[in-house]
């Protein structure tokens, strides 16, 4: 393997009928793939109930207007929705499930895109010995590899995690699987969260498949987007660049906090440590040049440590003064990247363009969260609040600042130049930094209908 560099993906949830909490954006598939362009991803990775299920000229014209590629095609929602099988003892879930490959193989090879196969492989069923599965599903795959040839593709084998399959966990497993066929373009998916289980070492793992590594997925170790668990992904990255890997990194993880939050975390961290090709990803569509931007650990201070992730806020204002100096200055002793928008950065604007800017960096990715300097913080946040996905608040105490992070989610904090002190003005900016949303369901379920309720306006404009 000698490539250039890894490309960035995310994955779509466009089947609301089959579980999928692994799959990130859900608003469907237009306003996904605009969303995944505007934050800089490359391409979007799909599971679709059935070919019918999504029509292709739409799909290829939606990925065409945002710029984007198809990274891969997953199989399990026939697995899913239609609880198909390659190892089912019935010979009639078998067939159903071979058809069943050949049909997303086909729809997946007029974009050129590979397809997964992770649970639609299936197991070793009781009363069936490990042998006769293997073999069944050896002849599944020679087939699929057989009708992917023909369109230029591979086949993607997923090892997965004991507690949800009980065949091909490790990716030792899946190459010795890989080796056994008589097609040439199986390769290995390794998802980094089932690797994270059954692995004794992640990177020695990639290291000794890395002739067979063609697609990765990007998750913490606890499913959730990087900076929640304690993958090293420095060292993982370090490892796929050795190794020349120049294939998709997609973010398949739980949408937590959020849909769109965690898609920019996962880009973030794309953007620290995958990005030494040209993805688009160093140039995020839509936001500016943007390269070596950093992942926010959303339990960790925000001094920066050894492994330890950082966090870039957007700061504007349409005024500099005594206040808007020191807290800056206070932020950047505390390790926090800033964008400077408004006359931070040297521009004339009134409070309604500098706001906005400030908000367009949050809603576009480009930063995690902001703060806007307003002289009486009214009109800030009315502005700011326009953003998609930009929830902005006025803190006048410390008090105020927790709950907006805590109960309300609010990812953009404004500070009242004329009803703010320097010292009260650190007080919220620390205590702002230090909440996190809460997880108490009650509270998530506020999260989910705002989020909800901002998608509902925006469908209707």
């Amino acid at each position: 393997m000698t490539g250039s560099g890894a490309r960035c993906g995310v994955t779509l949830w466009l089947t609301p009928e089959v579980p999928g909490n692994w799959f990130v954006l859900r608003d469907g598939l237009e306003s996904d793939c605009r969303a995944a362009a505007q934050m800089g991803y490359d391409g979007v990775e799909l599971m679709i109930r059935s070919a019918e299920d999504c029509d292709r000229e739409e799909l290829a014209q939606v990925l065409s207007d945002n710029g984007l590629e198809l990274a891969a095609v997953s199989s399990g929602g026939g697995a899913l929705s239609r609880g198909l099988s390659m190892c089912s003892p019935d010979p009639r879930v078998r067939e159903q499930a071979r058809e069943f490959a050949a049909e997303i193989i086909e729809f997946a090879g007029s974009f050129g895109a590979p397809v997964v196969f992770g649970m639609l492989r299936g197991g070793v069923e009781p009363g069936l010995d490990r042998a006769t599965a293997l073999g069944w599903l050896r002849e599944a795959m020679n087939e699929a590899g057989l009708r992917a040839r023909k369109h230029g593709q591979n086949i993607l084998i997923e090892p997965q995690n004991r507690y949800e399959i009980n065949l091909i966990n490790r990716l030792d497993e899946g190459v010795q699987f890989i080796e056994s066929l008589d097609v040439d373009n199986a390769r290995i998916l390794a998802d980094l969260f089932h690797m994270n289980i059954e692995e004794r070492s992640v990177c020695a793992a990639l290291r000794e498949a890395a002739d067979y590594i063609g697609h990765v997925h990007l998750a913490d170790s606890n499913r959730r987007a990087p900076g929640y668990g304690h993958m090293d992904f420095a060292e993982v990255a370090r490892t796929l660049r050795e190794i020349g890997f120049d294939g998709y990194v997609v973010a398949e993880l739980q949408p937590y906090p959020s849909p769109h939050e965690a898609a920019k975390q996962a880009i973030q961290c794309f953007r620290k440590y995958f990005a030494w090709g040209e993805s688009q990803a160093a140039k995020p569509r839509g936001g500016g040049a943007r390269s070596g931007s950093a992942v926010p650990d959303p339990r960790a201070s925000h001094s920066a440590g050894a492994g330890e992730l950082t966090m870039r806020m957007a700061v504007g204002s349409d005024s500099t003064g005594n206040l808007t100096r020191a807290i800056v200055s206070h932020l950047e002793e505390k390790g926090i990247e800033l964008l400077r928008c408004g006359t931070l950065a040297g521009k004339e604007v009134d409070y309604v363009d500098g706001a906005r800017e400030t908000a367009e960096a949050v809603a576009s990715g480009q930063c995690e969260q902001g703060l806007i300097f307003c002289n009486t913080g009214t009109g800030a946040p009315i502005i700011a609040n326009k953003g998609p996905g930009v929830r902005a608040a006025l803190c006048v105490d410390s008090y105020s600042a927790e709950i907006a992070r805590m109960a309300n989610n609010a990812n953009v904090l404004v500070l009242s130049i004329r009803l703010t002190g320097e010292t009260l003005a650190k007080e919220i900016v620390d205590t702002w930094l230090k909440t996190e949303p809460s997880t108490e369901p009650r509270r998530m379920s506020f999260h989910r209908k705002t989020d909800e309720l901002d998608r509902h306006y925006r469908r209707t404009e």
